[in-house]
């Protein structure tokens, strides 16, 4: 079973961290090597270098980095070079590192709690959990020092689980399904680069300006997951994009993180029971909102029938 569930770090440079685009692609490898993952393929603009990865995505901007990981890569370690070759005598302006829950933990190679003592060793920060243990919920280590950056992370984050049987079809072979008649009309004026892995799963970085929206399809009958995330400002329309994305994977459960600083974003309603919303005001000037959202309970189930041949 391939975990689908992701880690991901952000990290704001200072005005004395020079470009972090003009560190080349050689650079860059070396980081997506140190969290045990490769480089795909890339695409650009004026704005923004996006790397597609055999494990999700890398992101990087002239002071800016958002890196993705699944599967059981090591992304703490992809953090650990970055701040020792660009912050070796400073702490960034700003940096997050989120971990949902994961289906199989026993076979991360780290726990949560373990990277962000690592984390903690270099620079200021608290860990916390959104979300009760026992449930859905989301671990995060934030920097405690406010951002200076007006615009350095509002972004939206559709985290899927339980897709239905038509969305893992979708994205399996022979059936590949085209992302852009999936969901008509959320793509236009983007660069997209994507990749269909054998015999099955996807990923995708959609790239328009500064903006992107990036999504990770992981279609196995057990632990089936899809993620979308995007910085892309729809405005009043963020409720009807979550529907459609939501519609379209049809998950049996899934978590909505926002995070907001200047124009707040109400959870939209995305056609799924809410079951529960936590909402915290970080030290770093931003609003983390993580509502979790299930279909109604069912009385009775039928197992899960589980691989265990190695």
């Amino acid at each position: 079973m391939f975990e689908g569930s992701e880690k991901k770090l952000e990290i704001v440079g200072t005005s004395e961290s020079g470009d972090f685009r003009a560190l080349g692609d050689a650079f860059w490898r070396e980081v997506v090597h140190a969290a045990q993952a490769e480089i795909l393929s890339s695409a650009q603009t004026g704005d923004l270098t996006a790397y597609l990865l055999s494990e999700s995505s890398l992101f990087v901007w002239r002071s800016r980095i958002l890196m993705i990981t699944c599967g059981t890569t090591r992304l703490i370690d992809a953090a650990e070079l970055i701040l020792e070759r660009l912050f070796t005598d400073r702490s960034p302006e700003f940096l997050i590192y989120e971990r949902k829950n994961e289906v199989a933990p026993h076979r991360q190679a780290t726990a949560f709690e373990d990277d962000a003592r690592r984390l903690a060793a270099r620079v200021d920060g608290t860990a916390y959990r959104f979300g009760p243990e026992d449930e859905h919920h989301l671990y995060l280590f934030s920097l405690n020092a406010p951002c200076q950056t007006p615009d350095a992370m509002v972004t939206a984050e559709l985290l899927m689980c339980g897709l239905s049987a038509e969305a893992r079809e979708a994205f399996s072979a022979p059936t590949w399904v085209d992302i852009q008649q999936l969901l008509p009309g959320l793509f236009d004026g983007f660069v997209l680069d994507d990749f269909r892995f054998e015999p099955q799963g996807y990923s995708l970085n959609a790239l328009r300006d500064d903006a992107y929206i990036t999504i990770h399809v992981t279609p196995e009958v057990q632990g089936s997951y899809a993620s979308f995330e995007t910085n892309a400002w729809f405005g009043e329309a963020l409720d009807g994009v979550m529907q459609m994305v939501r519609e379209a994977f049809a998950p049996r459960a899934c978590d909505l993180i926002v995070w907001d600083r200047d124009e707040p974003w109400e959870l939209p309603d995305i056609g799924l029971p809410k079951r529960r919303v936590v909402r915290h005001h970080l030290s770093n000037g931003y609003r983390l909102t993580f509502g979790s959202f299930a279909e109604s309970e069912r009385s009775e189930w039928s197992p899960a029938v589980l691989p265990i041949r190695a």
